[in-house]
């Protein structure tokens, strides 16, 4: 007789069967792949560098003294920005069991409500990025939703990644920026 319990088991092992489908998951192999995992920055490194990414957005846009963490009530970047750092995530970048696995800093960033029009900065983002070699993708572009919002993607061949959204949601004019240090295996970024 079939009841709501062995259908419910039924459903869960299809679920299960697919994911791990998806996954690749084999005994021994990694989860996650591990196309970008050999980098060996530390996470002063990764730190520094991110420093010098946001710091060039913030030039391009001249929003200088505009930006927190990803909450209203984050630290400012500013003045706090080792607080910022010290708040941010660690992202795997590969996964096996047992093991140190690479991970990498990622950093994420709110603009205050911005006077300029958000998408004219958008576009100076994407040039400078351009501009210093790494390959630009559109997410979202103006006009594919119904906010008004763009959102790309910056990626760089060591696994490095960049995103940018602009927005003019709800008359409140902002950007958001991530900033993602390549994949590192050294201890003190693995996990």
């Amino acid at each position: 007789m079939w009841t709501r319990t062995s259908a419910a088991v039924a459903r869960a092992t299809v679920v299960i069967a697919v994911l791990m489908s998806l996954v690749g998951c084999q005994e021994g192999g990694s989860v996650v792949s591990e196309k970008h995992a050999g980098g060996s920055a530390t996470l002063n490194e990764q730190r520094s560098w991110a420093i010098g990414e946001i710091d060039a957005v913030i030039d391009v846009t001249g929003t200088q003294g505009m930006w927190r963490g990803t909450a209203s009530t984050a630290p400012r970047w500013e003045t706090l920005v080792e607080n910022i750092l010290d708040n941010s995530r660690k992202v795997r970048c590969a996964f096996e069991m047992g093991k140190p696995n690479p991970a990498a800093l990622k950093v994420d960033l709110w603009s205050d409500p911005l006077n300029e029009d958000p998408f004219e900065l958008a576009e100076r983002v994407r040039e400078l990025w351009t501009a210093a070699g790494w390959e630009v993708a559109d997410i979202i572009r103006k006009g594919d939703t119904e906010t008004e919002r763009v959102y790309f993607r910056a990626d760089r061949a060591d696994g490095a990644e960049m995103s940018l959204e602009a927005s003019d949601a709800s008359m409140r004019k902002s950007l958001t920026l991530s900033v993602q240090a390549a994949c590192s295996s050294d201890p003190s970024v693995a996990w």
